[in-house]
This record gives C-alpha cells, sequence and structure tokens, in this order.
C-alpha cells in the first residue's frame, strides 16, 4: 500500500487516498501499456519476413525455371541426336542386309555355275573319249 501512496503522491495525488482496485505487476489479466505495440511490432516483423522469403523463394524459383529450360533444351538437342544415330544406324543395318543378300545370292550363281561347269566338263570329257576312240580305229583305206 505504501508503494501505491508513494505513487500517488508523485502524480499529485493526496498522500492519504488509496486506489479502490490495485492491480498487481504479476497479475495475468493486466497488460502492459507498450503490449499491443510489441505484438503489433512482432506482426509487422514476421510480414516482412515472410515477405523476404518469398521474395527468396520466387527468386530461386526463376533460377531453377532457367536451369530446367536449358536442361531441357539440351534433352532435345540429345533426343534429336539419338534420333538421327538411330536413322543412321537403320540405314547402315539395311545397307548391310542389302550387302549380304547380294553376297548370297553371287554365291548362289557361282553354286549354279559350278554345277554347269562340272556337267560341262564331263560332257567335254565324254566328247574327247569318243575323239580318241575314233582317233585310234584305223580308216579304211579307199580302194
Amino acid at each position: 500500500m505504501q508503494a501505491a501512496a508513494f505513487k500517488n503522491k508523485k502524480r499529485g495525488s493526496p498522500a492519504n487516498e488509496v486506489p479502490a482496485q490495485s492491480k498487481s505487476a504479476s497479475d495475468p489479466a493486466q497488460v502492459p501499456h507498450w503490449s499491443p505495440r510489441a505484438t503489433m511490432s512482432l506482426y509487422v516483423l514476421l510480414a516482412l519476413s515472410c515477405v523476404v522469403l518469398l521474395a527468396f523463394v520466387l527468386v530461386k524459383n526463376s533460377k531453377m525455371s532457367q536451369e530446367l529450360m536449358v536442361l531441357r533444351r539440351e534433352l532435345k538437342n540429345v533426343s534429336l541426336s539419338v534420333g538421327e544415330c538411330q536413322d543412321k544406324e537403320k540405314q547402315r543395318w539395311n545397307d548391310v542386309k542389302q550387302g549380304i543378300d547380294t553376297v548370297k545370292s553371287k554365291v548362289h550363281e557361282g553354286n549354279q555355275k559350278l554345277r554347269t561347269l562340272e556337267t560341262d566338263m564331263n560332257k567335254i570329257r565324254a566328247t574327247l573319249q569318243k575323239i580318241l576312240q575314233m582317233l585310234k580305229k584305223p580308216k579304211p583305206t579307199p580302194q
């Protein structure tokens, strides 16, 4: 009570007057006069922090978007290169298959020629045998 009387003296109140209800500093219902300002300052600080973080996220997002665009272009270039390589590979395989088919047909033709050559040689041998036999026979002399 003395502390309250001392405060009243400073304010110019009579010393014997004691307030009807005084709230102690430890009373949870009592809100300091600076509390709403401090709360508002904290809210403003929180909002500014959120704005800064949002700006940071947007900058990072922009950088990642640019990096993704670069990667997308590179992937497209690689895909085109792979497609060209596949087309060239198909063409080369077609050339190889055509070459194999050509070789097969030439081998087949060569085999056919060998077969006919063998029969032709047998015919020539038979003809030569006939000619030799004819030469060995004595010719009748004309009278």
